[in-house]
């Protein structure tokens, strides 16, 4: 099989072409010699330890590893040596309950000629536990077997600390929560809940299934805001009374972005929120709503409006505090951008 770059290299009818590499000037036999390939890989992957892999699968069901960088070991927890002509040690090292997932993903990969991601664990020898991720590139080398190039990480850390934020979500201050575009909940966290007056997450995805249930104290504004995700992309400090359990009411400052799929249409929308009922309640008392006026939109948070003015004070024109506090509630929505 040809090294890396050798292709590329040999493109113009065998004229080499210019290399790309700042630190040495290649040729169609350097590719794995490289003496910078290690360092290369660092800066590739600088967040964990990573090897660069050169496989074959033979029509029997054998595979083997004719080339790994210096990482290898780091990486897998076993010598080069002992899987260079046979990969089976490999496997055997794969966790239990991966195992079939590995198998059948790779073999179904492997028939379709398409790359191979997977993120899986493996038991090491000393009985630890690592997370590996790999990626392989299959191609035909002649009608029986397949050959090509992968990447295999170490990302132990990196699923560590990704488990301590869903954790620091979970358990966070503030309210997290992801839905589908058309409204259903997919997940929430425990602070969520807790603001609509649920005791725990699982208890709320019981009671409610889609964001409109929260929307019953003002139907109309699901519709705004849909409109506002899909011109801007996202919103932030975004004040508005939701629906909770029992039938009260709470005030809550949102921030929302809206996830698109390769076709541009938005799949998913997550974002967290904070309860500022108290705060709002206060503000409507003395109808005085600064927070109404702090909502932006868009990745570069463009305000809502550029000139906003306070909503009316405590005595606005001699109106008694019960109209000044109804039409504090309804001048806060004239702080929504124009959506067409």
């Amino acid at each position: 099989m040809p090294a890396p770059g050798r292709d590329v290299l040999m493109a113009s009818g065998g004229r080499l072409l210019a290399h790309a590499c700042p630190n040495c000037a290649e040729s169609p036999d350097l590719g794995e010699a490289c003496p910078n390939l290690d360092e290369c890989l660092k800066l590739l992957h600088p967040w964990s330890p990573c090897t660069l892999l050169r496989f074959q699968l033979l029509a029997d069901g054998g595979s083997s590893l004719a080339f790994a960088s210096g990482g290898f070991q780091n990486v897998h927890d076993l010598p080069f040596d002992e899987v260079r002509d046979d990969t089976l040690p490999l496997f055997a090292m794969l966790h239990p309950q991966d195992f079939d997932r590995v198998m059948v993903s790779m073999t179904q990969a492997t028939r379709t000629l398409t790359p191979w991601v997977q993120e899986y664990r493996i038991l090491t020898r000393q009985g630890g536990l690592r997370w590996l991720r790999t990626c392989l590139v299959p191609y035909p080398d002649g009608p029986t077997s397949v050959v090509g190039y992968g990447l295999l990480s170490d990302v132990t850390l990196e699923r560590k600390l990704r488990c301590d934020l869903l954790q620091l979500c979970d358990q966070g201050a503030v309210g997290v929560f992801r839905t589908t575009f058309e409204g259903h909940f997919l997940s929430v966290n425990e602070r969520f809940a807790q603001i609509f007056g649920y005791s725990s997450a699982e208890d709320f995805l019981r009671y409610v299934s889609d964001i409109t249930q929260l929307y019953n104290f003002h139907p109309e504004e699901y519709a705004t805001v849909l409109k506002l995700l899909e011109s801007h992309g996202s919103i932030q400090r975004y004040s508005m009374e939701l629906l909770a359990k029992g039938g009260e009411t709470v005030w809550v400052s949102l921030n929302v972005r809206a996830l698109r799929n390769t076709a541009g249409r938005i799949e998913y929308c997550e974002g967290y929120c904070a309860d500022i009922s108290e705060q709002m309640r206060a503000e409507l008392r003395a109808g005085w709503c600064p927070e109404l006026t702090q909502a932006s939109f868009g990745p570069q948070g463009t305000p809502a409006r550029q000139n906003a003015q306070k909503p009316t004070g405590a005595h606005p024109g001699g109106l008694c505090h019960v109209l000044a506090h109804v039409q504090s509630a309804l001048l806060w929505r004239v702080r929504l951008p124009r959506v067409v």
